[in-house]
């Protein structure tokens, strides 16, 4: 006989298995992340999809999928941060500076963010 499912078992199986898939990424704090995004499922996926895409080397999409995450959430220090390393790797150390001055200010403790703030500094001229 088999068990039957609860209505939210699947979510969070899948939720759980996204979790071990990021910290894969070194996605950090990972559960604080997702616990700023409760309530917003649909930021939370954009979020990993953005780790992954970024991880990959595929800047672009790294980019719309953390462009998503800040339309619904603007002060995603999370989402900033990789977002300025993907335009680092892309050369566009203004947007990069950017994103990553307002990653720094909003998470200072967050020391990747602040290394990748003073990469971009050395290599766009500030």
């Amino acid at each position: 006989m088999t068990e039957k499912r609860k209505p939210g078992d699947e979510a969070d199986n899948a939720r759980e298995r996204w979790r071990r898939r990021a910290e894969l990424f070194d996605a950090g704090d990972f559960d604080r992340e997702l616990e700023e995004l409760s309530g917003d499922p649909d930021a939370g996926l954009y979020l990993l999809r953005g780790i992954s895409r970024l991880s990959l080397g595929r800047y672009e999409d790294a980019i719309a999928n953390f462009d998503r995450v800040l339309e619904l959430h603007p002060n995603n220090a999370r989402a900033l941060g990789d977002r300025g390393c993907a335009y680092m790797k892309l050369g566009e150390w203004e947007k990069a500076l950017a994103d990553l001055e307002k990653a720094v200010e909003l998470r200072p403790q967050d020391d990747t963010a602040r290394q990748n703030l003073e990469i971009a500094w050395k290599k766009g001229g500030k």
